[in-house]
């Protein structure tokens, strides 16, 4: 090596090649060149990697200029340099609950029914019914979040930021929401906060409590991605269930630890356990732009003829 392979491919199929670069899992870096501000829209959109290169280098990063950092394969965040980092040193004290513990049942008593434990299928159904609407609209579904949920901050993944740096150099930093979020309590008020946190960022949310069903009943028809599962999740789901991207739990440590194996031995994307009960920046993923702005120029007829 090195070696330097070369694909060629119709101009039309631009989205099919970013598919299949999302297919693999991996999104440190991506460069692209073009002189088309539509064309970089458009990919820059649609490719899911933490830092974007257009007409530059792939190369030096500068902290407090171009975050540093990937998602997938390529790690869960957040990035080096970046406004979030800092608060990853933080020691935080989780809201820990003792019981109920994913292996244990609700004893029988009058008016009290024993906590089943949620299998694969009714995970899988609820992620399959969540998977046309990936993410909530919280802006406009705010005040529904306030009426379910209380209180919920103000979504970081509406304010792009613009980053220093030199001059000849756009640098954007971007929020966006993770997917679907799965929020397993374990009891019903630890797992309706979890989901109010997910949802103010966007994101959809899988909600599995004892009581969650009735307490999401109204979630849909207020347009909130949001369904509800009553019991506790079996941890051995985790390896292969799909369709969810990051999962927050305010359970025991032996249960947190039991989360942690069963997501260790799943193949693709790196996955997210979330156990800090206030942090909303762990709801989002964070992404770079950095545009080389004194390549726009060449041949203005042809790029004005672009689409």
């Amino acid at each position: 090596g090195p070696v330097l392979h070369v694909a060629i491919f119709e101009a039309d199929q631009i989205d099919q090649v970013v598919d299949a670069i999302n297919s693999k899992g991996f999104g440190l870096t991506f460069g692209l060149h073009t002189r088309v501000d539509t064309r970089v829209e458009r990919i820059i959109s649609r490719v899911n990697v933490g830092n974007i290169y257009v007409n530059r280098n792939q190369i030096g990063a500068v902290v407090g200029s171009q975050p540093f950092g990937g998602e997938g394969l390529s790690g869960t965040g957040p990035k080096a340099g970046g406004p979030q980092y800092v608060r990853r040193f933080m020691q935080t004290e989780p809201k820990q609950q003792s019981q109920p513990r994913v292996d244990s049942f609700i004893p029988l008593s009058s008016g009290v029914v024993s906590v089943a434990t949620v299998t694969a299928a009714p995970l899988q159904g609820a992620l399959n019914r969540l998977s046309a609407s990936t993410k909530t609209d919280a802006e406009l579904a705010k005040q529904s979040l306030q009426a379910l949920f209380g209180q919920v901050p103000e979504p970081l993944v509406s304010t792009p930021e613009e980053m220093p740096g030199p001059t000849g150099e756009l640098n954007r930093l971007s929020c966006c929401a993770r997917g679907t979020v799965l929020c397993l309590g374990p009891d019903l008020p630890s797992a309706m906060a979890q989901a109010g946190l997910a949802l103010s960022q966007g994101n959809a949310v899988v909600v599995i409590a004892p009581g969650a069903e009735a307490a999401l009943q109204s979630a849909t028809a207020e347009g909130i991605a949001a369904v509800g599962i009553d019991g506790l999740l079996q941890p051995d789901v985790l390896e292969s269930a799909s369709g969810f991207e990051a999962i927050t739990s305010a359970a025991d440590e032996q249960t947190l630890r039991q989360y942690r194996v069963a997501l260790a031995k799943r193949e693709g994307a790196l996955l997210p356990l979330i156990t800090e009960q206030s942090a909303i920046e762990r709801f989002v993923i964070e992404r770079h732009l950095c545009i080389d702005t004194t390549a726009a120029g060449g041949n203005a007829s042809l790029i004005a003829a672009s689409e």
